[in-house]
């Protein structure tokens, strides 16, 4: 583990403490049907945000067995496997440093959400790690020392996404190349419940390194498919709100540019026909 590198994007980046798979944040996508009516997801993009599209997708009730949930201690399918904490592994004491989960693939520890009494750690790296304190346990035959170790996080990338430290976002995409971490964005329409509107979020698909809010971005939301004045979404690809006037052509809902010089070309041509 001395060199950093980009954990697994799909399958087991570790182990959990009772022998089930931990994976990273993505699944290889999901299918109209596999989930729910309407509902279709592509590989690479990470679980929470695949629910969220879920939400405002979906015709019909999802099928919660799924996808991973609180209910579920974050994992689901078969085989089993975790995609994000690990919670009916231990008490969530937010004034005690969490106890060890499971082990990354790189042997190191993975701990639970808290760090003691600063609650939920700042200083996580781009592989939710950092160095500090960890609780000896005879079991797993941990020491009380002060050690790199991950954590698992309430935003991507959940579990392990690199085998760290790799300090920056930055490094972390160069770790990552172009072909995960590259300049093709996609934008998804997201909501926070069921049968929402939705709001739209640009996507790096496949790029495992996520910013503090969990998005992996090439940049922050924008309105590069529905343009300025779109404020929301009924679906991926429909828009809703007061266009603006450099909406791109990529939008579903006809830009406002567009529109104008239709008429334009309408009158211009019934004043010709007239004469």
């Amino acid at each position: 583990a001395t060199t950093p590198k980009i954990a697994p994007i799909l399958g087991s980046v570790g182990y959990s403490v009772k022998g089930n798979y931990i994976y990273g944040p993505f699944e290889a996508g999901f299918t109209d049907g596999q989930v729910c009516s309407g509902g279709v997801c592509d590989g690479g993009i990470d679980i929470i945000t695949c629910d969220k599209s879920f939400n405002v997708d979906c015709t019909d009730t999802p099928n919660s067995q799924m996808l991973p949930s609180e209910s579920s201690c974050g994992g689901h399918a078969t085989p089993f496997h975790y995609h994000f904490d690990l919670n009916c592994y231990y008490a969530r004491v937010t004034t005690e440093h969490s106890p060890i989960l499971g082990f990354a693939l790189d042997g190191r520890g993975i701990y639970g959400k808290y760090e003691g009494t600063n609650g939920i750690p700042t200083d996580l790296d781009a592989c939710n790690g950092h160095v500090g304190p960890v609780p000896a346990n005879s079991t797993y035959g941990v020491t009380s020392s002060s050690v790199y170790h991950y954590h698992t996080t309430d935003e991507a990338p959940y579990t392990v996404p690199c085998f760290g430290p790799v300090a920056t976002i930055s490094e972390c995409r160069t770790l990552a190349g172009s072909e995960l971490c590259g300049d093709d964005k996609t934008q998804y329409c997201l909501g926070d419940s069921l049968g929402s509107t939705g709001s739209f979020q640009e996507y790096d698909k496949w790029c495992p390194c996520f910013n503090d809010a969990g998005i992996a971005v090439v940049t922050s939301t924008s309105d590069a498919v529905c343009g300025n004045g779109y404020t929301s979404c009924a679906s991926s690809g429909s828009c809703s709100g007061n266009p603006g006037s450099d909406a791109s052509s990529g939008s579903s809902v006809a830009p406002m540019r567009w529109v104008t010089a239709f008429f334009l070309i309408l009158s211009s041509a019934l004043c010709l026909s007239s004469q």
